[in-house]
């Protein structure tokens, strides 16, 4: 009797140890909800509007992004061209290296922007290469 008990109870524990041992599934998380855009006539609409249209210049920007390209400043003069760009890696900016006149300086790629089919600088000339410019 004693020996069935003991084989009884060592069946039970084969049984359920693997459930034992089992973690919890992990919570399914939803997928993230795109941003909804604010209806043009609520208060959050020109801001809304703003953003796309700044996401719209970044994206174009970032089309334009190539070796050789032009870059102006807002005044129109010319900064000078693309030799190399950087993208960023785990959130850093990626940068831009301009080339003109035998030189080369980096800059962050988000100070540059599309206007029509030109690439444009935040900055003059002037605050990017010094003022031995030229």
């Amino acid at each position: 009797m004693r020996r069935d008990l003991l084989a009884a109870a060592a069946c039970a524990a084969l049984v359920a140890g693997p459930a034992f041992a089992q973690t919890d599934a992990p919570a399914s998380t939803p997928p993230a909800d795109p941003p909804a855009a604010a209806a043009p006539d609520s208060p959050t609409g020109a801001t809304a509007e703003t953003g796309a249209a700044a996401d719209t210049a970044t994206a174009a920007a970032d089309a334009q992004l190539t070796p050789g390209a032009v870059v102006r400043d807002s005044t129109g003069a010319d900064v000078g061209r693309i030799l190399h760009v950087t993208p960023g890696s785990a959130g850093a900016e990626g940068t831009v290296t301009l080339s003109a006149d035998g030189r080369t300086v980096d800059v962050p790629a988000s100070s540059l922007s599309a206007s029509g089919d030109a690439l444009v600088s935040s900055s003059t000339r002037a605050a990017i290469w010094g003022p031995t410019d030229r």
